[in-house]
């Protein structure tokens, strides 16, 4: 259960799914990503859809410690949590790519456009 904004101050990510949902009136298809080491002239080599199961356990840290921060969403519990995102339907993809650039993206899906 998501936590009531008077509450806690939203991440960027919650306010920028809140400005996309406001602003289509639909359902947002994104929920939250993390890119490291970003830089110019990266080229995605690969994405994985890996369980969000998997998501939770290697990420348990990182939820822990960005959760006072509303990271990546606000919840109550990690339990929570992970129930938003498998009620959701929400899927956990790691992005490989050049330049040292790690990452990944919860989402329920993605598009991939090629040049």
């Amino acid at each position: 259960m998501l936590l009531e904004e008077k509450y806690i101050e939203a991440s960027e990510n919650e306010k920028l799914r809140r400005r996309m949902k406001r602003k289509n009136g639909k359902t947002y298809r994104w929920f939250a990503h993390r890119l490291d080491n970003a830089m110019q002239g990266s080229i995605i080599l690969d994405i994985d859809e890996v369980s969000v199961e998997q998501f939770m356990s290697w990420n348990k840290q990182d939820l822990e410690n960005g959760k006072k921060s509303c990271w990546p969403a606000c919840f109550e519990s990690i339990e929570a949590l992970s129930k938003i995102l498998t009620d959701g339907k929400y899927k956990y993809y790691i992005l490989y790519a050049s330049y040292g650039m790690r990452g990944w993206i919860i989402s329920k899906d993605y598009i991939c456009y090629l040049e």
